[in-house]
């Protein structure tokens, strides 16, 4: 997909390429944002995705580039912000489901950590 967009970045006329940069920036911004992406295979995605923000970069200019991916990333964030908070407010209003969601939340955490000590062991 990321190499599709690259294309498609050198096929179209730039003016048309800032059309579809919102389009285009949603999954790069998540590939390139994410930290807790780890692997041979998950570095070279994120290699590729900067190559292909390289490449639109060039195609369409700085300043149409910075204001497309800052937009996307401000409503990435906006996102974020709403999930949080909705979060914070189930807590407030449904203690009891909010505890039963800590009490998984943290049954997975520990089973992900046996899983890793009976991987190294």
């Amino acid at each position: 997909m990321l190499r599709w967009f690259a294309a498609m970045a050198m096929h179209l006329e730039p003016e048309r390429t800032v059309d579809f940069l919102p389009h285009i920036f949603g999954p790069l911004f998540r590939i390139l944002d994410d930290e807790g992406l780890k692997g041979a295979k998950l570095e070279e995605l994120k290699t590729l995705a900067t190559e292909v923000q390289d490449v639109i970069q060039s195609r369409v200019g700085t300043t149409r580039y910075a204001s497309a991916y800052t937009s996307v990333r401000q409503r990435a964030l906006e996102k974020r912000r709403e999930r949080k908070t909705a979060k914070l407010m189930q807590g407030i209003a449904d203690p009891e489901k909010a505890a039963k969601r800590k009490a998984r939340d943290n049954l997975k955490k520990h089973d992900a950590r046996k899983r890793k000590s009976n991987a190294f062991a």
